[in-house]
């Protein structure tokens, strides 16, 4: 098929309205050629308006597609806005995700000049706000600063857990000729990095872009943290099924809060300890949410660390228990 853009911006969404029309009108607003770009929406079974607020969408250029569905999950419904592209290029952006009017042209001059015939661009897309006195919005914001300083590290630990699509563009046939996102990913979390890591084997490499700049609007509480955790920790599971070399790394992954090799430190055994214990998980996580507890920042880190390590080892153990016929 003729590539009929330079690229095609893939916006998976799902229930997330206002969102994906705050990241479509950021989209509209790019210092790059609208008739060089597209923007394909795929919809995973959203029941909160979206396709009445895409019926009054402008359909002026940048070209608009949208795709509704039934619910597949976001492997599957990633894959069903690759098909549809038609751009040379594809970037992912996720719909809680505003664009910087330079992204896409960004995007398109570092692969015109890269040295790296085969690679995939991630972005910068830091959180909005500096996450106040939340516990919760802190943590995430640190944990995605910790992401982007080991992207920008000359050889990152674990490149394919940066194969990050909230902000990611590479060639279309890259994807295809890797067989795109493997549809056993239903839940949260590893479907990238599963695509990352055989990208990677093909030769393929993820480069950090920082001037491809987007704000990510992100909005977590504990309860919510807590059911991302718990699904990673099942996806872990389906990802080491696939890659069982893996395992040690993915068993750890989501207990360390640095990015070297070495031993655990000491406070880390203490906390998996204290994660097993049930009644002190719930009292952590009574008081490891509310900003009204006041604790200095790093116990509040550090609670959260146990309590989301609780929900992500729980995943973990439901998923080998189904698969084992449990």
């Amino acid at each position: 098929m003729a590539d009929r853009f330079d690229i095609s911006v893939v916006v998976p969404t799902y229930d997330r309205r206002d969102q994906l029309e705050r990241c479509l009108r950021a989209l509209r607003r790019q210092d790059f050629d609208r008739t060089r770009y597209e923007v394909v929406v795929t919809d995973d079974g959203s029941t909160d308006g979206t396709a009445e607020m895409m019926r009054a969408f402008p359909r002026e250029a940048p070209s608009l597609g949208y795709i509704a569905h039934a619910n597949v999950g976001r492997a599957a419904n990633r894959n069903v806005g690759i098909r549809a592209a038609t751009g040379k290029l594809v970037l992912f952006l996720d719909d809680d995700v505003v664009a910087d009017p330079g992204l896409i042209a960004a995007h398109h001059r570092a692969h015109a000049e890269a040295g790296y015939p085969a690679a995939a661009l991630l972005g910068y897309s830091p959180l909005a706000g500096d996450g106040g006195a939340d516990p919760v919005m802190r943590y995430h914001r640190a944990f995605w600063e910790r992401v982007y300083r080991r992207a920008a590290a000359p050889e990152p630990s674990r490149p394919w857990g940066l194969f990050i699509t909230n902000n990611l563009s590479l060639r279309r046939d890259l994807l295809l000729e890797a067989g795109l996102f493997d549809e056993d990913f239903k839940q949260y979390s590893y479907e990238d990095s599963e695509l990352g890591y055989r990208l990677m084997q093909r030769g393929v490499v993820v480069r950090f872009l920082p001037e491809a700049r987007a704000v990510h609007h992100l909005r977590l509480d504990l309860a919510g943290s807590c059911r991302q955790a718990y699904h990673a920790g099942r996806s872990a599971v389906v990802f080491w099924r696939k890659h069982p070399e893996l395992w040690s790394e993915l068993s750890l992954r989501s207990a360390r809060r640095y990015d070297g090799p070495g031993r655990l430190p000491r406070w880390w055994h203490v906390a998996k300890h204290l994660a097993y214990n049930d009644p002190m998980i719930r009292r952590l996580a009574s008081l490891a949410g509310s900003p009204a507890a006041r604790f200095p920042q790093a116990v509040s880190r550090l609670a959260l660390d146990i309590v989301l390590w609780h929900r992500t080892v729980a995943g973990m153990n439901d998923e080998l228990q189904q698969g084992a016929g449990g």
